[in-house]
């Protein structure tokens, strides 16, 4: 919060992640997390409000640096994943609301549709990325991104659906694949990623694509990420229920 401060803005909308791939994992933790930092923002003068989110598993469908990155842009594109666009639109509305911009999540919404529909979200991404001294290319041309050195796949081993994925579990398996960092001190591994190809309640045939992950990592580690990957699915006969997104607001 404290670094959330510093930057002076007048209104925060934070999202707190609640479930087995978060921090915490259960909704009264996650609760009284969110009620303390918005306590903090409001005492620092702060408009602050706390959307609690479920992460039981993986948010859309890319894990690790660049492809999140491009999902992203994706979505700024109008063409991301359901669940992340819909999380990344409900936000903002959100902040639109609490910063006074809109007068309730409806109109807020519309706003947004209109901003990505007509590409003036998109444009604003690229400002900002040329305002901080990056490439704005890459919202044109993914192949600025560093590139693996190949793309291995992980195999459905039965027919079925996707009745649930463990978002640690995959968070870990595109550890060993390079994404992110093992330590504190470790370097980011740019090229390091991982793509989940069926979220929860997608189906799947035997021997088809549950997931494939672009990487430079040895064939050791690459082992050692497939048995993890494997493991971070289950399969069901029939489709799952879907789960709310939103556990909770703490304004």
């Amino acid at each position: 919060m404290s670094k959330k401060i510093a930057e002076g803005t007048d209104a925060l909308v934070l999202d707190v992640k609640v479930g087995a791939g978060a921090f915490l994992k259960s909704l009264p933790d996650a609760r009284r997390l969110a009620d303390a930092m918005v306590a903090i923002g409001t005492r620092a003068g702060l408009r602050t409000r706390a959307v609690l989110t479920a992460m039981e598993a993986p948010l859309g469908l890319a894990v690790g640096n660049s492809l999140e990155v491009i999902e992203a842009i994706e979505t700024l594109k109008g063409r991301g994943p359901d669940d992340f666009r819909e999380l990344c639109l409900l936000l903002s509305a959100h902040l639109l609301v609490v910063a006074g911009l809109a007068p309730d999540l409806d109109a807020a919404r519309r706003t947004l549709d209109a901003a990505v529909a007509s590409g003036a979200a998109l444009d604003r991404f690229r400002q900002l990325i040329a305002h901080q001294g990056g490439d704005a290319g890459v919202v044109d041309d993914y192949g600025r991104f560093a590139q693996p050195a190949r793309v291995e796949h992980l195999a459905s081993p039965a027919a079925g659906y996707v009745a649930a994925l463990k978002a640690d579990t995959i968070g870990r398996a595109s550890m060993l694949l390079g994404a992110g960092r093992e330590q504190v001190g470790d370097a980011h591994r740019l090229r390091g990623r991982d793509r989940a190809a069926r979220p929860a309640g997608r189906s799947r045939g035997r021997g088809r694509a549950a997931g494939r992950a672009p990487t430079s990592a040895g064939e050791a580690r690459v082992d050692q990420a497939r048995a993890l990957a494997a493991s971070a699915f289950t399969l069901a006969a029939t489709p799952p229920p879907r789960l709310p997104l939103v556990l909770d607001v703490a304004a």
